[in-house]
C-alpha cells in the first residue's frame, strides 16, 4: 500500500507543474472602453485633459465630475490585439487638431525586452518594457526616461500595469507608478468594458 501511495503522490507532483505551466492564457484582444471617463470634446485633446475628467467608479477618493486620476495610463478607449508571442496595444492620446498618430505599444509575451518609440507631441520617448505571465494575469513593467522638470536632466522611473479579465467583457488594469518629485507611490485600478 505504501508503494502504491508513493507512486500516486509522485504522479500528482509531476503532473501539477505541467497543469499550471500548460494553463490557457486569457486573450485580451478587443476594443476596451473605460465608461467612467468623460469623453473629450470634439476636436479637443483626448490626452491628459480628456482622461482626467472622471465620473463614477474609476475616479478614486473624492469621486465625481471634474476630479480625475491618471487611470491606467493608456486612456479611456484602447484596442488590444493579442497573438501567441506578442500583445499590441493602441490608443488615441491627442485630438484630431493635434495631427498626431495613435500611440502604439508592442509587448513580447516571452519576458524579453520590448522597446517602443513613441511620438508624444513634445518629443520622442523610448520606453523599455517586459511582459510576463503571473498565472492568468499579464504583468507589464516599463522603464521610462523623461527630463527632470527642475534640471532638464534625464530622470528614470518605472510603471507596472497588471492586466486581468474579471469576465469575458470586463478588463481590469491595475497601474502602479512612483510619486512625482519623491512623493508616495500610487496604485490605480481601471475597469474597461469590451465593445
Amino acid at each position: 500500500m505504501t508503494r502504491v501511495a508513493g507512486i500516486v503522490i509522485a504522479a500528482v507532483m509531476l503532473a501539477a507543474p505541467a497543469t499550471v505551466e500548460g494553463q490557457e492564457r486569457p486573450d485580451f484582444s478587443g476594443r476596451w472602453v473605460d465608461e467612467s471617463v468623460e469623453p473629450a470634446p470634439t476636436g479637443g485633446r483626448a490626452g491628459a485633459a480628456g482622461a482626467g475628467q472622471a465620473r463614477g467608479r474609476g475616479a478614486g477618493p473624492g469621486r465625481g465630475r471634474g476630479r480625475g486620476t491618471l487611470g491606467s495610463g493608456w486612456g479611456p478607449d484602447l484596442t488590444i490585439t493579442q497573438e501567441a508571442n506578442r500583445l499590441t496595444l493602441q490608443y488615441v492620446r491627442f485630438g484630431r487638431g493635434d495631427m498626431q498618430p495613435p500611440i502604439i505599444y508592442h509587448f513580447a509575451l516571452d519576458g524579453s525586452e520590448s522597446k517602443n518609440r513613441l511620438l508624444l507631441g513634445w518629443g520622442v520617448e523610448e520606453p523599455v518594457s517586459r511582459a510576463r505571465w503571473d498565472g492568468s494575469r499579464l504583468v507589464i513593467t516599463t522603464q521610462h526616461a523623461s527630463p527632470d522638470p527642475a534640471t532638464g536632466a534625464p530622470a528614470a522611473y518605472q510603471t507596472t500595469q497588471v492586466l486581468s479579465l474579471e469576465s469575458a467583457t470586463t478588463l481590469i488594469v491595475e497601474t502602479t507608478r512612483p510619486g512625482a518629485l519623491g512623493g508616495e507611490t500610487s496604485v490605480t485600478k481601471t475597469t474597461y468594458t469590451k465593445r
